[in-house]
Parts: C-alpha cells; sequence; structure tokens
C-alpha cells in the first residue's frame, strides 16, 4: 500500500466536487500531509478540520463537526453539481430521472 498509486492523480481529477474532513488532532496522518494531497486537487474543493477530534472521529465534538459538514456539502453542492451530472449522463448516453407529476 505504500506504493499505491491513485488511478487518477489529484491534478488530473475533476469529476465531483470534493470534501476533505480531517481530524486536528490526528497523529496517524498529520494534517499537512493530507494537505499536501488535496491542495494538488483539479476539481472544486474543500477542506474542513474537525477541532479536538482524533484519528478516528467519533467523539464529541469530532463526529458532530463530521456529520454537520457533510450534510452542507452535499446539501450546498447539489446545485453546483446537477450541470456535471447532466453532462456526463449526456456524453454516457444515460437517461436522466425527472419530477413528472403527471406520473
Amino acid at each position: 500500500m505504500i506504493n499505491s498509486v491513485p488511478l487518477i492523480e489529484p491534478d488530473d481529477f475533476s469529476l465531483c466536487p470534493v470534501l476533505l474532513v480531517h481530524p486536528e488532532d490526528d497523529r496517524w496522518t498529520p494534517v499537512k500531509i493530507s494537505k499536501l494531497f488535496f491542495d494538488k486537487i483539479k476539481a472544486p474543493k474543500k477542506m474542513k478540520i474537525l477541532q479536538n477530534a482524533g484519528h478516528f472521529p467519533v467523539e464529541t465534538p469530532g463526529i458532530q463537526q463530521l456529520e454537520s459538514e457533510c450534510i452542507n456539502f452535499i446539501e450546498n453542492g447539489i446545485q453546483s453539481v446537477q450541470p456535471m451530472i447532466a453532462a456526463v449522463a449526456i456524453k454516457h448516453d444515460i437517461p436522466l430521472l425527472h419530477n413528472d407529476k403527471d406520473g
């Protein structure tokens, strides 16, 4: 695993928006290591540092911050990714679902 290579290099990745949530007190993976990778990502991106959280943020307040940030990212990102989803669907001839009140 130490010699693994990403399928798409971060500086070539533009498929979808990226949210990186990283625990502030992570002793296994320092924030600066994740930030090196994060800074290379070409796609729209956001980084949130989970205050007072360790490597596996299941404790308070990390878990609440993680949950809140993920929900906000999804809710705020839906509008911004709709054109991207449509473009991919058209490119790959995938029918789009729509809200049809008449059935």
